[in-house]
């Protein structure tokens, strides 16, 4: 009950973190209900509190990089991390060797949570090659942090495999859950793989600090959490991949983090005036209302600007006008200006003085939110750093273009959903075997050709070789181009067994990763728009020992192959005494007598291959350009089946006519 005997509201209890459900901890928790406490008599007292984060008092960013060999090694990694991450979050803290009357010195919960985040460089290499056979699996917005104006650090040189931020009230548990990362996971995970000695899968390269004020205020004395995303209200909607984001399946229930360490420079900031600053920042510095003329929203904290290009509502380069313009119509992409906020969690921090005697301090900056590129970037890139937003000459945000502030660190990261069982680990979907999925193709959908595809250094660079046998001793080792063009002399044969391995296939097929777009594109573009289309890979190798772990090294880079409009044709299987490029020819001639096809191409990286599919476009047998004209109604004028063929040379891809 509320203390009648003095005016003074009792104090509303703390949230606590969520550690079960679908979402990683320390994203939207600890947050408050959106129902106020029963002994709360004024509920209008209670408004602001209504669904927002109540951020821990300490805060430590943890980034390191992956040194693990295979899969099996991350999954190690990634099971040890989440594991420790639990337990760390649901210890409760120790009374060991306190005095009697010092207990209730000690909360019942520091409130720990602890986040991980994914990296782009998980997934691709520094040279966009594939690491642990998870491209295909990579978030679809993930990249690596490009340059802003106002950046002054090179963001290749500071994005990191996995970053981990631990929130708590105590900020000697951060500092021990830190030493863990540190210093002993890789005990843990080669103790787990049974190793003779420790193996770095882990190394941190990095440890920074952040810490609150009671009132949320920062060094420069403004609340950056003011007008926040609040749960229940806005904020799922804004922070969590769901199923209509066009995510790969594991990422449901993810979300994209960004941080960015941004330096404050105080001398610079100090030396304006109380209403120069507010002008900067678009907020009275006592009040922390918007200086608007009208204002809406608890307290009166959300500024309302009916002319997004009126200064009489606030200076139009100003932080807040910048960074949420809030037109009252959606813009040219058709979204509307609220619908690219997102989550701001951010830290005060302090990292001593420089060189020349000046305090380092500034904010440790993680936000989250369903997309970077519709929601951050957009926000940066077209508002805030747009010097002609939103009129010409407007010039970028005020705190930027005075240099007061100055980003020193940053990078992309996403935050994989949470495990769903003490068994699950975070990113372990990642992992999963892929299998046949239903597929529906558009009754109304209009537009009929094929598109074969060859597959060897065409879509996937792979190393299995061909013997050359004579007198039952290897001859020659023959690659796939080599194979290609190759004329068996007397008495020599061929030993297939490494182009029939689908296990040699998967292992070590390293994509192409221009064509891979392009491929999945294509694939896109014929099951969605084009009714009747087809997709044929077309290989010169003969039938795999495995066809699912065949099919699935496809599956893992994001290419659909089970889809009922494509398909995979092996020309190896021809036994006859004929080349390669006239074997391929007898299986699109194949698929040209089914009468229906007016449009045929060919991506291959083989020149022969592609000249002979070219002498098939002038000598189709009559009968099949018959019955497309009679099945088309086509008149004389009109080109019965059109023939593409297009070359692939080091993952370039370009027509290719006779004459090349």
């Amino acid at each position: 009950m509320e203390n009648k005997k003095s005016p003074i509201p009792l104090p509303i209890p703390l949230p606590l973190p969520f550690y079960e459900g679908y979402f990683q901890s320390g994203i939207s928790d600890p947050k408050y209900p959106l129902s106020p406490p029963e002994y709360i008599k004024e509920p209008k007292k209670y408004s602001r509190y209504k669904g927002i984060i109540d951020k821990q008092k300490c805060c430590t960013i943890i980034r390191g990089d992956v040194y693990c060999s295979n899969r099996e090694e991350l999954k190690t990694l990634l099971e040890v991390i989440t594991r420790y991450s639990y337990e760390s979050m649901e210890k409760e803290p120790s009374k060991n060797n306190l005095l009697p009357l010092d207990r209730p010195k000690i909360p019942k919960s520091y409130r720990v949570t602890v986040t991980v985040g994914f990296g782009y460089g998980l997934f691709v290499d520094e040279h966009e090659n594939d690491r642990y056979g998870l491209r295909g699996q990579k978030p679809r917005y993930l990249k690596r942090m490009p340059s802003f104006p106002g950046d002054d650090f090179n963001p290749k040189e500071t994005q990191s495999d996995i970053i981990i931020i631990v929130a708590s009230d105590s900020q000697y548990v951060n500092v021990s859950i830190a030493r863990y990362f540190s210093e002993k996971i890789n005990k843990t995970c080669s103790d787990k793989l049974e190793l003779d000695t420790v193996k770095t899968l882990f190394k941190v390269d990095s440890v920074e600090h952040g810490f609150g004020r009671p009132d949320e205020r920062e060094f420069l004395r403004f609340n950056d959490g003011i007008d926040n995303l609040r749960s229940e209200v806005d904020l799922e909607e804004l922070v969590f991949v769901d199923k209509r984001s066009h995510e790969p399946s594991w990422c449901v229930n993810g979300s994209y983090m960004v941080y960015r360490k941004i330096r404050e420079m105080m001398p610079v900031w100090e030396a304006f005036t109380d209403k120069t600053q507010s002008h900067m920042i678009g907020r009275d510095k006592g009040s922390s209302k918007p200086l608007s003329r009208k204002k809406t929203g608890d307290d009166k904290l959300t500024p309302v600007y009916p002319n997004p290009k009126d200064k009489r509502d606030g200076k139009l380069n100003s932080h807040i006008r910048k960074v949420q313009p809030r037109r009252p119509d959606p813009d040219l992409f058709g979204i509307n200006d609220l619908d690219r906020r997102f989550l701001r969690r951010p830290y005060p921090f302090f990292d001593g003085v420089d060189e020349n005697g000046k305090g380092v301090n500034g904010l440790q900056f993680v936000a989250y939110m369903k997309n970077i590129q519709q929601q951050f970037e957009h926000v940066t890139n077209m508002w805030q750093m747009n010097e002609d937003f939103p009129v010409p000459g407007t010039g970028i945000d005020a705190l930027y273009a005075k240099e007061v502030l100055k980003t020193v660190d940053g990078g992309y990261y996403f935050c994989p959903p949470a495990p769903q069982n003490r068994r699950d680990f975070l990113g372990s979907g990642m992992f999963q075997e892929f299998g046949p999925k239903t597929y529906k193709i558009p009754d109304y959908i209009y537009g009929e050709g094929v598109t074969f595809i060859d597959i060897d250094e065409t879509v996937f660079r792979t190393f299995a070789m061909v013997k050359v046998i004579k007198d039952g001793k290897v001859e020659k080792l023959l690659n796939n181009q080599e194979f290609n063009t190759y004329e068996l002399q007397e008495g020599e044969s061929y030993d297939f067994g490494e182009f029939k391995n689908a296990k040699i296939f998967k292992e070590t097929s390293k994509p192409i990763n221009a064509m891979l777009s392009r491929v999945k594109e294509i694939i896109h573009r014929v099951t969605t728009r084009s009714e009747g289309s087809m997709v044929v890979f077309l290989t010169a190798r003969s039938d795999f020992d495995n066809k699912d772990i065949f099919l699935n090294t496809f599956r893992r880079y994001g290419i659909d192959m089970d889809s009922d409009r494509v398909y995979v044709e092996r020309s190896g299987n021809d036994t006859s005494n004929i080349s390669v490029a006239e074997k391929k020819k007898k299986v699109i001639l194949k698929y040209l007598k089914e009468e229906r096809f007016r449009r045929v191409r060919l991506i291959d990286d083989d020149k022969k291959n592609l000249t002979e599919f070219l002498e098939l476009s002038k000598s189709v047998p009559k009968p099949i350009i018959d019955a497309v004209i009679k099945k088309h109604h086509l008149t004389d004028d009109m080109i019965p089946i059109k023939f593409s063929a297009f070359i692939v040379d080091h993952g370039e891809m370009k027509p290719f006519t006779e004459e090349d």
